[in-house]
């Protein structure tokens, strides 16, 4: 059977989830699939538990590259790839049982060159106990133009709009439309590739269902913060733009470059290593320069922006983005704070 959907799992260090996330996407209703993993790397154990699952069943296709970061893992995978449609899991995560037949039928009935879901939080802890906080619907499946999916993704109005896993994508989009993931070990890629897609679709397939589970390790915190990571959501920003201008957005960017400038200095205050002064400031000039330039203001009339987006756009125009981290950190055992992190 030749596949319609390929679904790309890049794999780092994944040797206590891959078989979750495999068995997630073998037991998919829709069959007509390939799922191309590509090891980027890995030390563990992890290439060996997939090669026995590829043994079993023909629709695993196994690679092994260089460790280059999630980015040119998918990249490559892209490349592999046969199927008319590319989708996206990471090797943490595990999908509904239906998640690709609902995403495929959507494209099909709208002619959408793409489509996005929903998704579920679920909180992983000691002993194998995991606990689902929430998630982000949308407000009801259908059709929307690709300015509108913009738009939307611009205002920080549904989160799922950042992540490639919640996407179902026409290959063509790529091949023809020139959308890749930054390589190099780039923080936060996803930002970027999901903003250059909603730039390139001319329209895109709503379905507003919770398909997707991303988990998240309770116990972690800081392993993710750094003076890098700080650097890349500027680098990130400016891509978004550039998309955006080439696609011809006529419509404003001030949220999403007040939520960016949040996460940017997040990234420098609640780095593992404290980062050197003079590169501190460096930054936080950075962010102060493009604001003045731009005259940023929140602008919440008309978007119905998550509570928590809005407080992060609000404090981070007020310039209050320090203190706001330091009180987050302290509040982040409260289910609300969770998703500020």
């Amino acid at each position: 059977m030749q596949p319609k959907i390929s679904i790309i799992v890049p794999m780092y260090k994944a040797e206590k989830t891959a078989a979750r996330c495999l068995e997630s996407l073998l037991t998919q209703t829709c069959r007509a699939i390939e799922v191309v993993v590509v090891d980027d790397g890995s030390p563990d154990g992890g290439f060996c538990i997939v090669e026995e699952y590829a043994q079993k069943d023909s629709r695993i296709r196994l690679f092994r590259t260089e460790n280059r970061g999630q980015g040119a893992a998918r990249n490559f995978g892209i490349r592999q790839a046969v199927g008319e449609y590319i989708g996206f899991v990471d090797s943490d995560d595990y999908i509904a049982p239906r998640m690709y037949e609902a995403m495929y039928a959507a494209l099909l009935k709208s002619g959408a060159p793409l489509a996005v879901c929903g998704n579920r939080d679920v909180f992983a802890g000691g002993e194998g106990r995991q606990r689902e906080l929430g998630g982000v619907r949308f407000g009801g499946s259908g059709t929307v133009d690709g300015q509108k999916a913009l738009e939307w993704y611009l205002n920080c109005v549904y989160l799922p709009l950042n992540s490639a896993c919640l996407k179902l994508v026409k290959k063509t989009l790529f091949t023809d439309g020139g959308v890749w993931f930054p390589e190099g070990h780039r923080y936060a890629e996803d930002l970027v590739f999901s903003g250059g897609l909603f730039c390139a679709a001319e329209k895109v397939a709503v379905v507003d269902e919770p398909l997707y589970f991303y988990v998240h390790d309770e116990g972690s915190f800081t392993y993710r913060y750094s003076l890098k990571n700080a650097d890349d959501v500027c680098r990130d920003y400016e891509e978004v733009c550039a998309y955006a201008a080439c696609a011809g957005y006529g419509g404003s960017m001030d949220n999403f470059a007040l939520s960016m400038q949040f996460a940017s200095l997040k990234q420098l205050y609640w780095a593992q290593e404290k980062p050197p002064k003079a590169e501190a400031r460096r930054l936080a000039m950075y962010w102060r320069a493009a604001r003045k330039k731009g005259g940023w203001k929140p602008r919440f009339s008309g978007h119905d922006i998550p509570l928590a987006h809005r407080m992060k756009i609000r404090v981070s125009a007020l310039g209050l983005t320090r203190p706001a981290c330091f009180l987050i950190r302290r509040l982040r055992f409260i289910p609300f704070f969770k998703y500020m992190t």
